[in-house]
């Protein structure tokens, strides 16, 4: 009788599998996996194409940012949000991936995983028309399609409700988005200098300028 209460109060997760484990450990292969593979991926042949190497050490530092800037936005809404999980809320989580993992229920709203994958995503795009890229409409299919599906399955994993996923693709855009047009009006201006480190060695970038 609770439970039918409940499915009336609450609209269920109707993207959820029977069996959504699976679709959870896949969904991880395209949030973390395969979308910054591509953003990466992009950046570097850009560069080499483009005949400016040192992009691909710049573009990779911003790429790197924007996602640790996204990632601190993440924590901060799940500590102070906790929103139940829909699999723990329909008392399902024996069946996900979260199944041995309790301290996992309340950490819903939003979706890390797909905040990362669309912060990847418009990153790499973005950096990429910024460039002036060739194949920079490529890098905004390849990983915008690789965000979009991994961001589903974590539905389909039983792990988010559409709101936590709908909330952190809109974040992640924002900040792939935001921060490569924020740091190329500062290097346009002569107020930003992003520049790989000429000791041969030391790895890494060099950032200056006024901030």
């Amino acid at each position: 009788m609770s439970a039918t209460i409940r499915t009336l109060v609450r609209p269920s997760n109707v993207f959820a599998l029977n069996k959504p484990k699976t679709a959870g450990l896949v969904s991880h292969v395209f949030t973390i996996g395969l979308t910054p593979a591509a953003a990466f991926t992009g950046s570097i042949l850009g560069a080499v194409q483009a005949k400016h190497g040192g992009y691909a050490a710049s573009d990779a530092a911003i790429i790197v940012n924007a996602f640790m800037l996204s990632t601190g936005f993440n924590s901060i809404a799940k500590v102070s949000g906790k929103r139940q999980r829909p699999a723990f809320y329909y008392d399902r989580q024996h069946l996900t991936e979260a199944a041995h993992h309790p301290d996992e229920e309340f950490i819903s709203f939003y979706s890390g995983d797909t905040t990362w994958a669309f912060t990847l995503a418009a990153t790499g795009t973005t950096l990429a028309y910024l460039r002036g890229y060739k194949h920079a409409r490529w890098v905004a299919v390849s990983t915008g399609s690789l965000a979009f599906i991994g961001s589903f399955l974590r539905m389909s994993a039983d792990m988010h409700w559409m709101t936590d996923v709908l909330v952190g693709a809109g974040v992640g855009t924002a900040v792939g988005v935001g921060l490569p047009l924020a740091l190329h009006r500062r290097e346009a201006s002569g107020g930003l200098s992003i520049t790989p480190k000429s000791d041969p060695g030391e790895a890494g970038v060099a950032i200056s300028g006024r901030f």
